[in-house]
């Protein structure tokens, strides 16, 4: 009852939510690729795809030529189809997920999806930008609170201080995942971090990497400095804690 209130208090349809027809794929995106010897290697999508036009074939047999086929197996054959459809969106949704020969499980749509390694993170989010770094952190206590280092590479030091950078570690899942700090040079690979920043990233000195960029705007570096957003958005709780 409450998610049928909430569709008409924000005017959506029902039926907005029911799938008429079943969306395929590109083949760029399910590929199939020949190995060595001859051996074709498909994605695990065509064989989900694969399973889901089986029982639906199987049903329209059911339905056009078995004229007395009762209803009970016309009912299971549709209970199928849906079965088969659901593991292609979602692998293991109503029981043990469906596996291949080697006893592994068939990555669907939900394992394509989510994940650092999934479409949107590594590919869609996972541009190169220009004007950006990517290194390691490691502990650096000496530097001031709302300060970070920065790896040296021909950077004159007049110019760094005249701009402050974004420090980002992957996945950004709030607002206090991505801050601005005033760099210093150091010698050396890996970026400085105080320990003390480490909580609203949710990260530690265990081989964490993070990613640098330059804000281009005065109002970025105001509003994103560590020190001006020292409590969380949510609870108000302090997310200056050493890591």
């Amino acid at each position: 009852m409450e998610l049928a209130k909430n569709f008409i208090r924000t005017n959506i349809e029902h039926k907005w939510m029911v799938l008429c027809l079943l969306p395929v794929l590109p083949p760029e995106l399910r590929p199939i690729i020949q190995m060595d010897g001859g051996k074709l290697m498909g994605s695990d999508i065509n064989e989900l795809y694969r399973r889901v036009i089986y029982q639906n074939d199987t049903l329209i047999i059911r339905l056009t030529i078995s004229r007395s086929t009762q209803g009970e197996i016309v009912m299971y054959q549709e209970k199928l189809v849906q079965e088969a459809a659901d593991t292609l969106f979602d692998n293991g949704i109503h029981r043990q997920p469906l596996r291949d020969g080697h006893n592994k499980a068939y990555k669907s749509f939900s394992d394509v999806i989510e994940s650092k390694e999934g479409r949107f993170c590594e590919t869609l989010l996972g541009k190169r930008v220009d004007y950006s770094g990517h290194s390691v952190i490691v502990i650096f206590a000496k530097s001031k609170i709302q300060q970070k280092e920065l790896i040296v590479w021909e950077i004159l030091q007049e110019v760094m201080q005249r701009h402050a950078v974004l420090l980002n570690r992957v996945p950004t899942q709030h607002r206090l995942g991505i801050q601005a700090f005033q760099p210093i040079l150091v010698e050396g690979h890996a970026i400085c971090l105080h320990p003390l920043v480490c909580k609203g990233f949710n990260a530690d000195f265990d081989g964490d990497q993070m990613a640098v960029h330059v804000p281009l705007s005065l109002e970025a570096h105001l509003l994103m400095f560590f020190h001006t957003n020292l409590l969380l958005p949510a609870i108000g709780d302090s997310i200056s804690a050493p890591s």
